[in-house]
């Protein structure tokens, strides 16, 4: 009897201690890669980065695995990015800029819902700031569960969500971005690979990375613009010394989701409605066509 409820009580222990285990995000097998925005004088554009850890070092006394992107469609080419360490055992996790070169924590997959996430991460302000968490479920990807958190910037009102084992999907080393609502610009995870394998795949996209591409390649034409890019509510087309002019806009799988013909400067379109994602659209009358495309945040 007394053998029975030692071992049911190692069993609980056992069972509490692989609870309190969260599944790790900074290993060697897997990457990340992320859909970028640019906001230029003359007009946004977009590319995209891969993500990846590879080795590790010392820093003021505290080990950091290196963490690495690159632009290079083929990841051939790398670049050291910043430093990151984490405790499974509490679901945080702490990032070290390279300049400046401090660390702040930027994840924890601990917290439950109403609790508040102090995120400094120092690509923003470099100072701590709230979030509170608004949601928290499980989500299955590779056949395993994984928390889910919904956090809220109280100051923004946006939102941003960690997946345990891949962090942020604006990006792993960008969260605590809600914060930053107000910023030109933006990234996007798109794409999460483990052990060769992709586990998540941005829906609204089909691709895990793009070529350098501009997002507003109508701007070398003079009196065009498309703005605000990304776009939320209304999407702005000013154009000049055009009578009729036809509208086409696409998704990134090519599917036509509005069309028509206006006469008014500068043109408005409803893009509340439309999925989170890359469009491109056409702008034509009978002398000329412009090409365009925009972020739908």
């Amino acid at each position: 009897m007394i053998k029975q409820l030692i071992l049911g009580i190692a069993a609980l222990l056992l069972m509490s201690n692989s609870k309190a285990q969260f599944l790790p995000m900074i290993k060697t097998d897997r990457w990340w890669s992320s859909l970028q925005v640019h906001c230029n004088p003359t007009g946004s554009s977009f590319s995209s980065n891969y993500y990846k850890f590879q080795g590790d070092t010392i820093l003021n006394g505290l080990t950091y695995n290196c963490y690495y992107y690159s632009s290079d469609s083929e990841m051939q080419d790398w670049e050291l990015y910043g430093f990151f360490r984490e405790d499974t055992l509490t679901g945080q996790c702490w990032y070290r800029t390279l300049f400046p070169e401090i660390e702040g924590l930027v994840y924890d997959f601990g917290l439950d819902l109403g609790e508040k996430a102090y995120v400094e991460n120092n690509n923003f302000l470099g100072v701590p700031f709230e979030l509170y968490v608004i949601e928290v479920d499980s989500i299955m990807l590779d056949n395993q569960f994984r928390k889910r958190l919904v956090l809220m910037d109280s100051v923004s009102w946006q939102t941003e969500t960690w997946v345990e084992g891949i962090g942020s999907l604006w990006g792993f080393h960008n969260a605590g971005i809600a914060h930053q609502s107000g910023a030109c610009g933006g990234e996007i995870l798109l794409c999460f690979n483990q052990d060769g394998q992709v586990i998540y795949h941005d829906p609204a996209y089909n691709e895990c990375f793009f070529e350098y591409t501009s997002l507003n390649e109508a701007n070398k034409f003079s009196n065009f613009n498309v703005f605000p890019n990304p776009a939320t509510e209304i999407l702005y087309i000013e154009t000049e010394g055009m009578a009729k002019r036809d509208l086409k806009i696409y998704n990134s799988q090519g599917q036509c989701v509005h069309k028509g013909t206006y006469t008014e400067i500068p043109i408005q379109i409803a893009v509340a409605v439309l999925p989170v994602g890359l469009y491109h659209g056409r702008l034509t009358t009978s002398a000329t066509s412009h090409g365009f495309s925009f972020l739908k945040k």
